[in-house]
């Protein structure tokens, strides 16, 4: 699995300005050690339909044959024309966290480094898992959506404990979250991607449905 470079400067909060050959040795030297982690991932796919569409309730996607719920006004309008969803999640395992923790205490240059690297890793990785994805969509004739997360718009993160459950993630890929509904190990994405028979509206900008749009250095 390869890292986008721009994607780590990204991270870094790079914006444009000149890099000295130091950091850009560190930089490589992360990306190469980083490209060798084996990540692990699981997906699996689920038909859908929309509840509580009365005006008194919340509306949500119930992911059919699960206690998975989907609850909030955005991630309905990112479903709305979905039949099937595909949820996926993916870590880079504790390996590289336990690498960032002790570069914490002994080089936070290369800590912050590493940081940016992984973040770009786990989403390399993402991109490849709905890759495959959409190779099962295509083979059905569907059209897939963007990913889309817990923590985005105002699908909460307290979505993530039936997340994980449901795909049994803790067991099969080491993926576990906190009572504060943080995904440990922290190099880690859960996502949902839909199926539906109409070629979706393609995102121009990634972080479009987050809370922090505007207000974050990666915005």
């Amino acid at each position: 699995m390869k890292i986008n470079k721009k994607e780590v400067l990204r991270y870094l909060g790079h914006k444009g300005q000149e890099i000295s050959q130091e950091i850009e040795t560190i930089i490589n030297d992360a990306i190469n050690e980083i490209e060798e982690i084996k990540f692990r991932f699981i997906f699996n796919i689920y038909p859908v339909e929309l509840v509580g569409t009365e005006a008194s309730e919340q509306p949500e996607i119930q992911v059919c044959g699960t206690s998975l719920r989907l609850k909030g006004k955005d991630i309905c309008k990112h479903l709305e024309k979905a039949e099937k969803v595909a949820l996926m999640a993916v870590t880079l395992g504790n390996e590289i966290e336990d690498k960032i923790r002790k570069l914490n205490y002994t080089d936070m240059t290369k800590a912050v480094i590493y940081d940016a690297c992984a973040s770009a890793m786990v989403e390399s990785c993402c991109d490849y898992v709905e890759q495959n994805i959409k190779e099962l969509a295509d083979n059905e004739e569907y059209f897939i959506t963007s990913r889309y997360s817990p923590g985005y718009g105002d699908l909460g993160l307290e979505t993530q404990k039936d997340f994980i459950e449901v795909l049994g993630a803790a067991k099969k890929i080491g993926l576990h979250v906190s009572e504060t509904n943080i995904l440990t190990p922290r190099k880690s994405v859960t996502a949902i991607i839909g199926f539906q028979k109409e070629e979706a509206k393609k995102e121009k900008i990634k972080c479009k449905n987050c809370p922090m749009n505007g207000q974050c250095v990666y915005s």
